[in-house]
């Protein structure tokens, strides 16, 4: 019987590696379990939030409709807050201002007439010792450009800010300016200071005249008023 069936029983050594090849098996079906369970998880939290746009033949796309209703933050264009600070400095009350008085344009003679003056140049406004001029008009890289003096002979300091500076066509509508070399503060029986105001040319089309005021602070109580400004050099 022995030399018929032979001996049935398992090498040790067999045996062992069996064991561990099964245990290693369990050990990669565990890993790959948690593996696939740990992305499934790390997905669906990046993508908490994310949902596929709803398009409805009938109704539209709801999705736009959702996002235009929630609440967006907006931004200023600088043109609006231009156009803010200029309504609020030309509503803010101001007390009466005194009678400003415009000194004449001298009447020059053709032999030393020169072309500024030939334009009615210079145009001069004069109040309570704080004097204004505009000496002559003329165009640079796109601007047209105001060379005005101011002075003071008034016996106490004046200051002026220069977002006060109205500048209005002859059609009613403000214009921004900038200006250039004319001090925040005009010292008293001082020496008279030059400068320039810049108006883009492309805010001048079909304008003629220009009419200018300009405020002191914060008292105002002065204002330079000078009108009809000729735009062609």
């Amino acid at each position: 019987m022995s030399s018929r069936y032979p001996n049935l029983t398992m090498n040790p050594e067999k045996s062992t590696r069996l064991q561990l090849s099964l245990v290693l098996l369990a050990i990669m079906l565990i890993a790959g379990s948690l593996s696939t369970l740990g992305g499934y998880f790390f997905g669906r939290e990046s993508l908490r939030g994310v949902t596929q746009p709803v398009v409805n033949p009938i109704l539209g796309d709801v999705s736009s409709e959702a996002e235009t209703s929630s609440p967006r933050q907006t931004f200023l264009k600088e043109s609006d807050i231009i156009t803010q600070a200029e309504g609020i400095t030309t509503n803010r009350p101001r007390p009466a201002q005194p009678t400003a008085s415009v000194t004449p344009t001298p009447t020059q003679s053709p032999g030393n007439a020169e072309a500024p003056g030939a334009a009615g140049f210079p145009k001069v406004v004069t109040v309570e010792g704080v004097k204004l001029a505009v000496n002559s008009v003329s165009q640079v890289n796109g601007d047209l450009v105001l060379g005005v003096t101011l002075s003071n002979q008034s016996p106490v300091n004046v200051q002026f800010i220069y977002t006060y500076l109205d500048i209005m066509s002859d059609q009613g509508t403000p214009l921004i300016a900038i200006t250039k070399g004319l001090p925040t503060e005009v010292p008293a029986k001082g020496e008279s200071y030059s400068g320039t105001i810049h108006i883009p040319l492309t805010s001048l089309a079909e304008v003629k005249t220009l009419n200018l005021s300009l405020t002191d602070f914060p008292n105002q109580d002065i204002k330079l008023s000078i009108k009809d400004i000729p735009v062609e050099p």
